[in-house]
């Protein structure tokens, strides 16, 4: 095996860092989508349950509003909103 010149040896370094480099850059990438994919699943998956939820809790004061024989707020200004004019 013969010995590298201090150019060649140079040469080596510097394509060595730049794989390196470039190496760390798309492997960055890479993970930045993982990791943001994985945030959206994540997210989308809490925002679904989260308006369930509110749904059902809507659901039911409408449905105690109705039992009560009253009528909801929206109802109630848009009556009054009326009569005013």
């Amino acid at each position: 095996m013969s010995q590298m010149t201090n150019e060649e040896t140079d040469t080596a370094l510097i394509l060595e860092n730049e794989l390196k480099r470039r190496v760390t850059e798309v492997l960055g990438t890479i993970v930045h989508k993982v990791v943001h994919k994985a945030i959206e699943a994540n997210f989308a998956q809490h925002k679904a349950a989260m308006m369930l939820e509110i749904s059902v809790a809507v659901g039911k004061m409408l449905r105690g509003i109705e039992e009560d024989g009253r009528k909801p707020l929206w109802e109630n200004a848009e009556i009054s909103a009326i009569t005013k004019d």
